[in-house]
């Protein structure tokens, strides 16, 4: 056990910056990928990151 006296003082800690969160989509199990070479692919992805559908069909 540590007494109270021993433990170190408080860190103050500063955060800069904006960290961006790490997000992979997933159809049936498997995850959603892209490849900008192919010209017929319905999945882009934005400069932004964001994941643009040019086209969703209703499924069971």
């Amino acid at each position: 056990m540590v007494k109270q006296s021993q433990l170190a003082p408080p860190m103050e800690i500063t955060r800069e910056g904006y960290a961006l969160p790490d997000l992979q989509g997933y159809k049936d199990g498997q995850p959603v990928t892209t490849n900008k070479d192919q010209v017929n692919s319905h999945r882009i992805i934005l400069d932004t990151g964001a994941l643009f559908l040019l086209k969703v069909s209703s499924g069971e």
